[in-house]
């Protein structure tokens, strides 16, 4: 088991996201369902810069709605960077939930719209 100080915590999210920011385009959510084959849902955009540090957390924020291409239950996501590449995976909830990225609901219907309500790393 490894135990890190805040301040180490805040310098990994910092470098976290500096690594979103590597290339032109911005950085993305992309949120799947739980199927076995994952299905995507939809595809949310970040802002630029796609977050900020506070209290040693990396915040993602992403301030406008996208349009939701699928039907389905959130179950996970992919942050991917700015350079189209994998970053990390994690888990979605509603507001109510646990999940790291959290939507206001995670049954998704296509042709509606979701926002990011909250995005806390770390």
């Amino acid at each position: 088991m490894i135990t890190i100080s805040a301040k180490h915590a805040g310098a990994r999210n910092a470098g976290s996201l500096n690594h979103l920011e590597t290339g032109n385009d911005n950085a993305k959510v992309q949120i799947f369902d739980g199927s076995a084959t994952p299905l995507l849902l939809v595809e949310i955009q970040l802002d630029k810069p796609c977050g900020k540090i506070v209290n040693n957390q990396l915040l993602l924020i992403a301030s406008q709605p996208a349009l939701i291409a699928n039907t389905g239950t959130a179950v996970s996501a992919n942050i991917i960077t700015s350079s189209g590449e994998l970053a990390f995976s994690c888990d979605v909830s509603d507001m109510s939930g646990t999940g790291v990225i959290k939507l206001l609901t995670t049954s998704l219907l296509r042709g509606g719209k979701t926002i990011l309500t909250s995005a806390v790393i770390g």
